[in-house]
């Protein structure tokens, strides 16, 4: 009962803030530190796709490192995390993030993440950007995040 009363205060946060007239800098702020507070992540991320560029560009990022989570803020369809989800619509994840030679930033993984899980966002055309969560410590699993 503890955790679903949790997860309703987390997506009161969320809807509250979505329905304010905050800027969408703001808006996102508080919804990926809701994301981050419920999952347990020790970071998150969004990515909105710039159609004009055909690149998804960071949008905003909650927790640990930001620095190393900006060292690359735009990527290409089809390169790194980000891009692929772009690219191909489907969900990217690893437990050994080190090793993933599809994940560009390397000052990312000199902190020590391990695990990363990229979710897709939808609307009517389509993909229109991705939900990020990272964890040095706690497995992430699409299983978890649903």
């Amino acid at each position: 009962m503890e955790d679903s009363t949790h997860s309703l205060k987390s997506l009161e946060v969320v809807t509250a803030t979505l329905a304010s007239n905050k800027s969408l800098a703001e808006m996102a702020e508080c919804a990926l530190n809701a994301v981050r507070a419920e999952t347990g992540a020790d970071a998150t991320e969004l990515f909105v796709l710039d159609a004009p560029s055909q690149e998804m560009a960071l949008a905003g990022h909650s927790g640990l490192f930001p620095e190393a989570f900006c060292q690359i803020t735009r990527f290409p369809l089809g390169q790194g995390f980000p891009g692929l989800i772009a690219a191909y619509g489907q969900p990217v994840q690893t437990d050994r993030l080190s090793a993933d030679k599809r994940y560009l930033r390397t000052l990312v993984k000199e902190k020590g993440f391990r695990y990363y899980l990229c979710l897709p966002l939808r609307s009517e055309p389509g993909i229109i950007g991705c939900l990020n969560l990272a964890s040095r410590g706690q497995p992430i699993s699409m299983e978890a995040s649903q």
